[in-house]
């Protein structure tokens, strides 16, 4: 198959249909392959998602889609082979991935159970078209009541923000059960009103769909400032140095902002700095009490600080999760005398969490944090004493 393909690419009479025909089953035969090594990597545990990564050279996000793929792969595995055959896409079994881990078990079940149907609507259908195949075939699974529907609903209801690296700017998904949305688009609609009835600011573009999102852009982030005052009345610098000893000064503000707008923020008599001194993976200097031995089994803030200003991420070597979406882990467990101490303490994102104490993986810290993870079968990983990443 792959060589009819390299065929039809490679010849100059293929028209641009026919060559992204052939380009999309070969990608589909890749994604294939990808699917068999990721799932041979995953039977042998360990840091599987590093490995892959590193293995592929690829994002962590990037490997732990192929994890997931690989568990679309078990529970349906006449999906997989479709992958492969170049029938359906890899982005076919994202969708399932996403749509599987959504949806209650009852429903999760039937619709691995319609797999023969679901892969026949695959081999026919976008990865778009076959999202809305699989979520109206997870309605009709459901209960028709209406009101345990609106439940399942909220309990969907997520929030995700993260920084979009190549424009700087802070993005959002926010998703809201239909009776919480109608109430917030009608608060926005209000907020619209309010602010932009007689005046459009400056900024505002011509053309008017972008405009209109634009001036939505604004009316939102008015409701949200208005419930806090808008204010950031606690920054903390985080003093660090460089490979060559050079000092590297992070004002802590999580976004890339301008210095004349930092210098105002710090001068501001509102707002009180601290000043975290670190080097070498070592905390030097941080306000506050960062040891509270037994006394108590969650961080407080100021050992909080102090660890984002060690980990701008996850604690385990190769994840970039943000630290503002990890718990904080006693390497030695409290339910083992381990106590809540800094020197004890590791931000770790949720899936690693779930890790460590689902596939037993044993955490040691060294003097300067350098991070050892020994898994069940005896493999290890190390990594160096953690430093912060320069945003400018």
């Amino acid at each position: 198959m792959v060589d009819d393909l390299l065929v039809v690419v490679r010849d100059p009479a293929t028209t641009p249909a026919q060559g992204l025909v052939a380009v999309g089953k070969l990608r589909s035969w890749l994604d294939g392959l990808a699917l068999q090594y990721t799932a041979v990597m995953a039977a042998d545990g360990g840091a599987v998602e590093t490995r892959v990564a590193e293995a592929g050279r690829v994002s962590a996000r990037t490997a732990g889609r192929e994890l997931d793929r690989v568990q679309v792969a078990e529970r349906m595995p006449a999906l997989a082979d479709a992958l492969t055959d170049g029938e359906v896409s890899g982005e076919h079994l994202d969708v399932m991935a996403r749509r599987l881990r959504s949806v209650e078990p009852d429903v999760r079940a039937g619709l691995i159970q319609r797999t023969p149907e679901l892969v026949d609507i695959a081999r026919v259908a976008t990865p778009e078209q076959f999202d809305r195949a699989i979520a109206s075939r997870a309605r009709s699974l459901a209960s028709t009541d209406g009101s345990e529907r609106l439940e399942r609903q909220r309990r969907a209801s997520r929030f995700r923000s993260w920084i979009d690296a190549p424009s700087g700017m802070w993005c959002a998904r926010l998703e809201l059960d239909p009776l919480t949305g109608a109430k917030v688009d009608a608060a926005l609609d209000q907020a619209h009103n309010r602010l932009f009835a007689q005046h459009v600011p400056a900024s505002a573009p011509s053309d008017p769909v972008e405009r209109n999102q634009h001036l939505r852009s604004l009316a939102f982030a008015n409701l949200v400032l208005s419930g806090s005052g808008g204010t950031i009345n606690h920054v903390h610098y985080v003093v660090d140095t460089d490979d060559h000893g050079n000092t590297i000064i992070d004002p802590g503000v999580p976004v890339e902002l301008p210095v004349s707008v930092l210098a105002e923020l710090l001068d501001d008599p509102t707002t009180t700095t601290d000043a975290i001194v670190v080097r070498g993976g070592v905390v030097l200097h941080a306000p506050g009490q960062l040891n509270l031995g037994r006394s108590t089994r969650l961080a407080n803030r100021d050992q909080r600080n102090a660890l984002r200003a060690l980990y701008p991420t996850c604690g385990v070597l190769g994840c970039d999760t943000p630290f503002s979406r990890c718990k904080i882990h006693h390497v030695i467990w409290w339910r083992n005398g381990g106590t809540t101490n800094l020197d004890n303490l590791l931000p770790v994102c949720n899936h690693d969490h779930t890790l460590l104490h689902t596939e037993g993986w044993n955490l040691t810290l060294g003097p300067n944090r350098e991070l050892t993870i020994t898994y069940p079968n005896g493999t290890t990983t190390h990594g160096p004493p953690p430093r912060r990443r320069r945003t400018g």
